[in-house]
């Protein structure tokens, strides 16, 4: 609604037509916000808007007319601010009222007829005695009591309540309702920021044994009933058109109660995992406009999750699949689906031919295994050239497994892509389907371990997870809201913290991806303790991603993380801008860039000389001027180092590094590290001018002997810095 700004008797906000004298709102619309300014809703201004979902209506308001709201049959949620009245039929007909928030001001201010004719909407309560609230009965016999006791977001504009029974506890806990509205997609959660962990239903005395997703909520986030066990039924607008990976997934099936989710519109598409762990089996049922209930263009009161399977398919399968499909993408009259992927028919089931976004379009796209056209399921199993083309909003891209072949430039242009993953083979390529130059990866669980290129794209071979385990058994942590992956358990303490990567094997080469819940993500680091004092381990290879996004307060490898690792020969790094093998004429120690430094070529630390490399000397190269924490620890057979450019000796540098005699080029030392050359053979040392730092028990227990001489720029010396030093008879 727009007026012309030089009128003085109506203005225009929030799409709704107000007039001046009064502020009275004359006249909204579907998609009306109503302003702070509005003194009062005029009779009539909202009548028979069946797209309006919600009316939120501000303080400012004290006046509510006569049938402002009549008629509204979408109108699902209502509040009513405190001192507005409410006059007579302001709500009549509004059947599909779920929600009405009323304060207790508003006790005497609504007129008896208010709500006549519309369904037993739950009156959600802002306090928690009842008896304040003297809401006049109506035809229908009478309202329900509520109470809120938590309210929150769950998308850029849609948002959720749980509300509670008053007067009616089962046990120990009030039975709940979580009702999530508004307009467009509900966010994605990561596991370690779920809902159901946000709300904490059972510290609030509630058990949510209903959920309601309202009309204009237009997709079902990833995890995002993730663990509402108590949940029983399940009740999902008209709008909702796709629900998402692990929607409804339960961690642990002994504890779901879900029996039902009913859809009022026709049937959303599912992606893979959508009802994983399921128990009951639970009823999926959707009305459909043209046919009532319906499955498969046939008359069907509603399908069981995991049924229409065999007997010898495994029970993972049985817990992801919906009904009969695996991935079943539904497609409006255009051909598209929720993603806005549109697909068309082929000789041989059908193929994705373009893309037609909108602001509520994901930007994780996913190629179903089957795409649902007039009632029949058909095999995606081609992407067209040119069907992603400039689709600058796209991140990610998932094929399903019966993607066999992507036409030339299908990826051309999409800037953002950062990667596609192919779930079963790697597909046919005509030409190149990516831009030259293009940093887009194809990831494939199928690839061989050489990777290599693939039409303009490089490919990475993933390694599959079970749980939070490799084939090997070897551990990673995913952090889902970052998309990264580490190897190994997270830990934060050394206690109990050994080998959390439970690497047993002789040789670990660190993959590119993991994937985890049907999703890659970029191995980035190590935990802190992912290799201590593992005994076994030989060789360590690092994967291209080890060291995007590390700091200073979180590195990629810790001091820590291979210490104590006796065995360990090499370290092989290839094709990282984050670290290197190969700096000195001795190949396998480790090196880094400096951490502020992503991508830099010149590898300043050295992070890791191979506790079991059998050399006796060793040159630190030109580069190199910082010897990292624990950088030499635990080498039993170094006997001779030569500093070279060295500037910092890290703590612990050569800790234990028991054959250790002699040291040379101290001239460009400043600092050297708590216990760094602790429990050596070393026998001389020289403070140089530069040196100005020498740490706690830094040659505590070492071979040193006659006179020490300390520069005068040393302006500290810590505790014990040459305790046990037997063979020292003097200082000067």
């Amino acid at each position: 609604i727009y007026v012309n700004v030089e009128n003085s008797v109506y203005r225009s906000e929030g799409n709704a037509l107000i007039k001046n004298a009064g502020n009275v709102l004359v006249t909204g619309s579907n998609n009306a916000e109503i302003a702070d300014s509005v003194e009062e809703i005029g009779a009539y201004a909202f009548y028979a808007l069946s797209g309006l979902k919600n009316a939120i209506i501000p303080d400012s308001v004290t006046s509510i007319g006569a049938y402002a709201f009549a008629n509204c049959k979408g109108l699902q949620l209502v509040s009513v601010p405190k001192n507005a009245a409410v006059k007579d039929s302001a709500f009549k007909d509004c059947k599909a009222l779920i929600v009405l928030l009323i304060a207790p001001e508003n006790a005497s201010k609504i007129a008896s007829s208010a709500f006549s004719n519309g369904s037993a909407a739950r009156f959600c309560a802002y306090g928690s005695d009842p008896s304040v609230y003297k809401i006049p009965k109506n035809a229908n016999g009478g309202y329900h009591y509520f109470e809120i006791v938590k309210d929150g977001v769950s998308g850029d504009s849609v948002f959720y309540i749980l509300y509670k029974t008053v007067g009616k506890t089962n046990a120990t806990y009030a039975d709940g309702t979580l009702f999530v509205y508004g307009n467009g997609a509900m966010k994605d959660y990561a596991e370690n920021a779920l809902l159901v962990d946000e709300i904490r239903p059972a510290e609030l005395g509630v058990c949510v044994s209903q959920i309601v997703v309202g009309d204009g909520v237009t997709a079902i986030g990833e995890n995002a009933f993730y663990n509402f066990n108590d949940a029983q039924t399940v009740q999902v607008g008209k709008s909702v058109r796709l629900v998402k990976r692990r929607a409804f997934y339960s961690s642990n099936v002994g504890e779901n109660k879900l029996s039902r989710v009913y859809f009022t519109g026709d049937c959303p598409q599912f992606d893979a995992y959508a009802f994983e762990n399921i128990l009951n089996k639970a009823a999926i049922s959707y009305e459909s406009s043209a046919h009532g209930w319906s499955y498969g263009g046939k008359p069907y009161a509603s399908f069981v999750v995991g049924e229409g399977l065999s007997t010898a398919e495994s029970a993972e399968k049985t817990y992801y699949r919906v009904g009969a499909f695996v991935d079943l993408h539904s497609l409006d009259t255009s051909g598209a689906d929720a993603y806005g992927v549109v697909y068309e028919l082929t000789a041989n089931g059908a193929r994705a031919v373009g893309y037609t976004p909108n602001a509520n379009s994901p930007t994780d796209i996913i190629i179903p295994e089957k795409v649902l056209i007039g009632g029949v399921e058909y095999p995606v199993t081609e992407i067209a050239a040119n069907t992603f083309l400039a689709a600058l909003q796209i991140e990610t891209v998932t094929l399903g497994t019966g993607v066999k072949k992507i036409g030339a430039n299908a990826f051309g242009g999409c800037k953002n892509l950062a990667y596609v993953y192919a779930r079963g083979d790697l597909p046919q390529v005509d030409g190149n389907i990516v831009d030259s130059g293009s940093k887009t990866y194809i990831v494939c669980a199928a690839a061989d371990e050489a990777g290599g290129m693939l039409g303009g794209a490089t490919v990475y071979k993933a390694e599959i997870l079970t749980g939070n385990s490799d084939e090997n058994g070897v551990y990673y942590t995913v952090d889902f809201d970052n998309r990264v992956a580490i190897v190994g358990k997270l830990s934060t303490t050394q206690e109990n913290a050994v080998n959390t990567s439970r690497v047993t094997a002789k040789i670990f080469k660190a993959p590119a991806f993991v994937v985890c819940k049907d999703k890659p993500y970029p191995v980035v680091g190590f935990d802190r303790y992912a290799f201590f004092n593992n005994k076994t381990v030989e060789s360590v290879e690092f994967g291209p991603f080890i060291g995007v996004g590390q700091t200073e307060e979180k590195p990629a490898v810790w001091d820590c993380t291979f210490r104590g690792t006796e065995a360990l020969k090499q370290f092989i790094v290839k094709d990282n801008a984050y670290y290197s093998s190969k700096v000195g004429a001795v190949s396998g120690v480790l090196y880094g860039n400096p951490l502020n430094a992503q991508g830099a070529t010149s590898f300043t630390r050295l992070i890791k000389y191979p506790e079991g490399l059998t050399e006796t000397s060793f040159v630190v190269p030109n580069s190199v001027t910082v010897l990292e924490n624990y950088a030499f620890a635990g080498n039993g057979r170094l006997q001779t180092v030569s500093l070279n450019k060295v500037n910092v000796i890290g703590s612990h540098a050569f800790f234990n590094v028991t054959e250790l005699a002699t040291v040379k080029d101290w001239e460009n030392v400043y600092a050297i590290g708590d216990s760094a050359f602790e429990n050596t053979r070393l026998t001389t040392f020289l403070a140089t001018e530069a040196l100005a730092r020498i740490g706690e028990r830094a040659f505590y227990g070492s071979a040193l002997s006659g006179t020490v001489e300390i520069n005068y720029n040393v302006v500290e010396i810590g505790e014990l810095a040459f305790g046990r030093c037997v063979g020292i008879s003097a200082f000067s």
